[in-house]
């Protein structure tokens, strides 16, 4: 998918074309991960700006229960985070595993993610 494929490559004008020609943001990899999965994971605000304007699925699942919240939270993005709370990411939501955001950031020694998700 190459929307998934420009994020993974933090190729943000890709993504913005891609997004433009509007192609399908919530396609997922064999993984079950968006390209929204990716940019939060990988700290890429524009790119989850970019991706927010057009994804549905702020909260979808990938194959682990990890959400793009999720993401974020576990590698300590604080911004990615923002953003996807401010567009309605549901921090309470838990992975296959049985851990919030929340509790992914704490773990991972990001406290000031901690406070942006919630408990």
């Amino acid at each position: 998918m190459p929307i998934i494929e420009a994020t993974k490559a933090s190729d943000i004008d890709l993504v913005r074309r891609l997004v433009g020609q509007k192609v399908d943001v919530d396609a997922v990899d064999t993984f079950g991960r968006t390209a929204l999965h990716y940019a939060a994971a990988l700290g890429q605000d524009a790119g989850v700006s970019v991706l927010l304007t057009r994804s549905n699925s702020i909260n979808a699942r990938d194959e682990e229960g990890f959400t793009p919240l999720m993401r974020a939270a576990q590698n300590g993005h604080a911004n990615a985070a923002k953003l996807l709370v401010a567009a309605g990411a549901d921090g309470a939501l838990r992975n296959n595993a049985g851990q919030s955001a929340y509790e992914l950031a704490i773990a991972n020694g990001h406290p000031d993610v901690g406070k942006l998700v919630g408990e």
